[in-house]
């Protein structure tokens, strides 16, 4: 399944404070072409404040990107996200920060 479908849907509401909410599974994403020597990956709505994201330094070529998100009774939130070569196996690799 793709994050688009798994977000339609998805309604606004304040999760109860504590709530934990359940995790999706890693849903398609997109594909990202790099031509440069980084990405910056971050939350959208904060941009341009630069230290609400960081810059990871990645080789140039083509990355899978899936997500994870939680749902809060209805309210779907991305929780997680991940970029790897293309074709090749996911691994986890260290925690880069929070955004």
């Amino acid at each position: 399944m793709r994050i688009d479908e798994f977000l339609k849907q998805s309604f606004v509401r304040r999760p109860e404070k504590g709530a934990a909410g359940e995790e999706s599974d890693w849903l398609e994403f997109c594909d990202l072409q790099v031509v440069g020597k980084c990405i910056w990956v971050g939350d959208a709505n904060f941009v341009p404040h630069e230290a609400d994201g960081f810059l990871v330094a990645v080789d140039p070529g083509c990355y899978s990107v899936t997500a994870k998100a939680i749902d809060f009774g209805g309210d779907k939130r991305v929780s997680r996200l991940r970029v790897c070569p293309q074709g090749a196996q996911p691994e986890v690799g260290e925690k880069i920060g929070d955004t």
